[in-house]
C-alpha cells in the first residue's frame, strides 16, 4: 500500500481532530524552520518553539541565563532583547545552549500541529535528511506537509520547500500525491535550479530584500547542506512544554565524548521494532544454515562458494537493505542495516564480500548515481544477479 502525501497551504487550515496518528512536516522556509535547522546544526542542544514573546520570556525564567539563547521576531522585526533569527548569524550565540525561539508563523504552526503523532521541521537546508527519517518503516503512511504561511496568507516559498521535500521523498519511496502535493512538486520542478529567484519573488522574500537581508535568502536557499532532523520531543519534565530537538545526534569525530547527550538520542535493543527483529532473524538463520558450514572452505579462498552464497543472500533480501524501494530495494532504516551488518560481520571472509557489495559498491550508485544508473544497476545488485567487482 502506497503512503499518501498531502500539502496544507497555511497553518490556519490545520484541524487538530484530523492530526491524530499522522506525521506532520512543518515548512517556514523564510525563516523559522531554516532557523531551527541552522541552530541545531551549529551546536544548539535543543530548540524550544514558543507561540509568542510572552511565552518565551516565561520559559526563559526556568533556565539559568547562561543556559539559553532567546531568539525571535514578530512581523519581521527582531524582538527587543532577543537575538536576530537570521540563520547565518546564529552560530556565535547558540552553541551548547537551549534556544528559545519565537516567530510570527513557523513556531505557531508547530504548536498548531501538536496533536500529530510525529512533528518535524524541514527547510531547503535539511529537506533530504528529514525526508529520510519520514520514509523509515516505523513512520506512518500519511504525511501532511504544512506550509506555515504568513498571518493567514499563503506563502510561495513554503510551497516551493514542500515541493522540494516531495522530490526527496520520491527518491526514497513511492507515494500517492494529492493535487495539492502535485502542485507543490510542479512548482519545485519548474524552479528547481533557481531557488534564490523563487524565494526573492515571494512576498516575504520581497520584505526581507527591502530590509537588507538578501544574503539571508541566499543562505537558506541552499539544498541539503544540513544533516539534522528536528523533531518535536514531548518531554515530561518540571519545565514542561514540547521541546524541539534533532531526532538523533550527528556526532562528529569524538565529539560525543564531550557533548551532552539526552536519553532520547540513545538507541537500545528495547527500541527495536518487529521489522527490525525480523530482518535480524533472517540474517542470523542465513549465517547459521548457509554460511557457517562452509567457513573453512571460504577461508581457504573458495570464491565459487562465496558467489553461491551471495546469490542466496540476494534471494532473501539481505543485499537490498540500503537500496530505496523506488529502485527495487527494501529501503530499510539505518538500524536494520546495522543489525544485518553486525550479524554478517562475524563471518570473516564471507562478511567482507557481503559488506563490500552492499556498502562500498552499492552505496555510491545509490547516493550519487543518475536515475538511469540506479535503474540499470540497483535492481540487479539487490537481487544478487550482478555482484560488485570488490567480491
Amino acid at each position: 500500500m502506497k503512503g499518501k502525501v498531502h500539502v496544507i497551504l497555511k497553518k490556519e487550515e490545520l484541524l487538530a481532530k484530523k492530526l491524530e496518528g499522522k506525521t506532520v512536516v512543518i515548512f517556514d522556509v523564510l525563516l523559522a524552520t531554516s532557523t531551527i535547522a541552522a541552530a541545531l546544526q551549529q551546536g544548539a542542544i535543543e530548540v524550544i518553539p514558543v507561540k509568542n514573546e510572552e511565552e518565551a520570556r516565561k520559559k526563559a525564567e526556568t533556565y539559568k541565563p547562561d543556559e539559553i539563547a532567546l531568539v525571535g521576531e514578530y512581523r519581521g522585526k527582531t524582538i527587543e532583547g532577543f537575538f536576530d533569527p537570521n540563520p547565518s548569524t546564529l552560530k556565535e550565540h547558540v552553541q551548547n545552549k537551549a534556544v528559545i525561539l519565537s516567530t510570527t508563523n513557523g513556531t505557531v504552526a508547530i504548536h498548531n500541529a501538536e496533536k500529530a503523532k510525529h512533528v518535524y521541521a524541514a527547510s531547503l537546508l535539511n529537506g533530504e535528511a528529514v525526508a529520510s527519517a519520514v520514509c523509515q518503516p516505523s513512520q506512518d503512511e500519511t504525511v501532511l506537509l504544512v506550509c506555515s504561511g504568513s498571518s493567514d496568507r499563503f506563502c510561495l516559498e513554503d510551497l516551493y520547500g514542500a515541493g522540494y521535500f516531495i522530490s526527496c521523498l520520491l527518491q526514497l519511496k513511492t507515494f500517492h500525491l494529492t493535487d495539492a502535493a502535485k502542485a507543490a512538486l510542479l512548482l519545485y520542478e519548474a524552479y528547481e535550479h533557481s531557488p534564490v529567484e523563487i524565494l526573492k519573488r515571494s512576498a516575504v522574500g520581497e520584505m526581507l530584500t527591502q530590509y537588507g537581508f538578501l544574503d539571508e535568502i541566499g543562505f537558506v536557499s541552499r539544498k541539503n547542506v544540513y544533516s539534522v532532523v528536528p523533531k518535536v520531543v514531548k518531554k515530561a519534565s518540571k519545565r514542561g512544554g514540547n521541546d524541539m530537538s534533532e531526532m538523533k545526534t550527528e556526532a562528529k569525530g569524538g565529539s560525543f565524548l564531550l557533548k551532552k547527550t539526552s536519553t532520547h538520542h540513545v538507541y537500545t535493543p528495547e527500541d527495536l521494532t518487529d521489522e527490525h527483529r525480523m530482518i535480524a532473524q533472517t540474517a542470523k538463520q542465513f549465517i547459521e544454515k548457509e554460511v557457517d558450514p562452509y567457513h573453512n572452505d571460504i577461508e581457504q579462498q573458495d570464491f565459487n562458494k562465496v558467489v553461491e552464497l551471495m546469490h542466496k543472500a540476494g534471494e532473501l533480501g539481505l543485499l537490498a537493505h540500503s537500496i530505496p524501494e523506488t529502485y527495487g530495494g527494501l529501503g530499510l532504516d539505518k538500524v536494520s542495516k546495522g543489525l544485518v551488518g553486525e550479524i554478517i560481520g562475524r563471518t570473516s571472509g564471507y562478511g567482507v564480500a557481503h559488506s563490500n557489495h552492499t556498502c562500498i559498491a552499492t552505496l555510491p550508485i545509490t547516493y550519487f548515481g543518475t536515475k538511469e544508473q540506479k535503474k540499470n544497476t540497483c535492481l540487479n545488485w539487490q537481487a544478487g544477479n550482478i555482484l560488485a567487482p570488490t567480491v
